[in-house]
């Protein structure tokens, strides 16, 4: 599975969801959050440096994503906690038994 980051276009809210099209990426992030409002307003941009990856913080921080989001440090977790694919459940599990 590919990995995207998804959102609306006017925000900086993003999630990473894992699928195969970009299509398949825009509908799964569509359903994260029914705030996000129609189809069209989802974007999705590939991360191909996070395919076939677990989800950690260094992960997204070698990737580029920021140490701090909004003065808070960066939590992997959220980015990653409404994907549901293999992956990424996988991950989530790890966090919980680090913790």
């Amino acid at each position: 599975m590919k990995a995207w980051q998804v959102g609306p276009y006017r925000d900086d809210w993003v999630a990473i969801v894992h699928a195969e099209t970009r299509s398949q990426a825009r509908m799964k992030g569509s359903h994260v959050d029914m705030m996000f409002g129609e189809f069209i307003d989802i974007r999705a941009i590939r991360l191909p440096d996070l395919d076939g990856k677990l989800i950690t913080t260094q992960v997204l921080l070698d990737a580029g994503f920021p140490e701090t989001v909004e003065g808070e440090p960066l939590e992997a977790w959220g980015y990653i906690v409404d994907c549901g694919c293999p992956l990424c459940v996988e991950s989530l599990r790890q966090m919980r038994q680090t913790k």
